[in-house]
């Protein structure tokens, strides 16, 4: 059994090597909850440092994965994973094998970025998602508020799914991206997944 210096990203996140962002974003809450302050599986095991060192490989992890061109470099550098190294087809009908299997490749790229952005579309954050990361991360709403000069109340709004609370729409967007910027999320992601009423 490998010990947890030793665990590649994937494996740290429980993930197979051809996740999708769907995939990679649920792992990752997975992770985040484990490791949290509340979590009781982690509390008799892990010491709090433990548990924030464990919190920054998460974090590292995930950054890395959900950025295709990051994953790219990651799996091919210190994986060594080659993409057509994975895809072993054959010649076919007498065509060039390299051709053949450019093409495919080609396919299916397409067809996986396809999922990924249908998955990405359906993932949700909701306001107890960005709660348990903020939290998890240790940020203050005090200090997001003074970092990005929008009221308390309101960043408590959103992540209370408090919308009497809020400001229109197109104004708590706004308060949202900035949010999910500071804890270190994808502002387009969590703004296509947040749903502004119940």
């Amino acid at each position: 059994m490998k010990r947890l210096e030793e665990l590649n990203y994937y494996e740290l996140l429980n993930l197979d090597e051809n996740a999708d962002l769907s995939d990679i974003q649920q792992a990752y809450f997975i992770a985040v909850s484990t490791y949290s302050r509340d979590s009781l599986a982690a509390h008799s095991i892990l010491s709090e440092e433990e548990k924030t060192n464990m919190i920054k490989k998460i974090e590292i992890a995930y950054t890395t994965l959900v950025d295709k061109n990051k994953r790219l470099f990651y799996d091919r550098e210190v994986l060594k994973i080659d993409a057509k190294e994975n895809n072993k087809l054959m010649p076919h009908n007498g065509e060039d094998f390299a051709e053949r299997q450019d093409i495919i490749v080609n396919e299916s790229k397409t067809e996986r970025v396809k999922n990924e952005l249908r998955h990405a579309e359906l993932a949700v954050f909701g306001g107890v998602h960005l709660k348990n990361i903020r939290e998890v991360k240790g940020i203050a709403l005090d200090e997001i508020a003074q970092k990005t000069r929008i009221r308390v109340s309101y960043l408590k709004a959103l992540e209370d799914e408090n919308f009497e609370q809020l400001p229109p729409e197109v104004f708590s967007k706004g308060f949202l991206r900035a949010y999910a910027k500071y804890i270190g999320l994808d502002p387009e992601v969590v703004i296509k997944s947040y749903k502004f009423s119940k």
